[in-house]
Parts: structure tokens; C-alpha cells; sequence
């Protein structure tokens, strides 16, 4: 059973993204923390399948404060690290 309940039509604050060349559609959303949420419904399937990814990698090495503009260090291995913490 589906946690989502759309009835005929697609939520108002999902946006459709549609792949020509697969011919499917990908629904998405940005939250207001600046998560980018992204759902792709797949008809005829019935097992559920998540996936968290992130604008951050190993190169990246100090991380900007959104309110202040402060640059901090980030530790060599974050990345790696948070990896297995998900």
C-alpha cells in the first residue's frame, strides 16, 4: 500500500519533470531547508526504493554558512563518512 494518495492529479507544490528519451516522469519539490525532493512513480511496481543524495563530496573541503557567510574547514573523510552513517 502506498503511502502516497494522489487520486487523479499531482500535489500543487510537486513539479512534473518529464524524460523524453525514457518516456517517464519524475515528480520534485524543494523544501524549504533547501532539500530537493525528487519521486518517481513507477506503475506496476510494488516494492519501494529510496535514495538520499547530496551536493557534497570529497573535494569539497570547508563548508559556507547560508546566514553569515562564514567559511569553516571540513575534515578530511566527512563525506566518506556520512556515507556510512546513511
Amino acid at each position: 500500500m502506498s503511502v502516497f494518495r494522489w487520486g487523479n492529479g499531482i500535489p500543487e507544490h510537486l513539479r512534473a519533470l518529464r524524460d523524453e528519451v525514457l518516456g517517464e516522469e519524475v515528480l520534485g519539490t524543494r523544501l524549504a531547508s533547501g532539500l530537493t525532493v525528487l519521486v518517481h512513480p513507477k506503475r506496476g511496481f510494488r516494492k519501494k526504493f529510496a535514495l538520499l543524495g547530496a551536493n557534497f563530496g570529497s573535494v569539497d573541503g570547508e563548508y559556507a554558512d547560508r546566514e553569515t557567510g562564514r567559511r569553516m574547514p571540513i575534515p578530511d573523510g566527512a563525506a566518506h563518512f556520512l556515507e556510512h552513517k546513511l
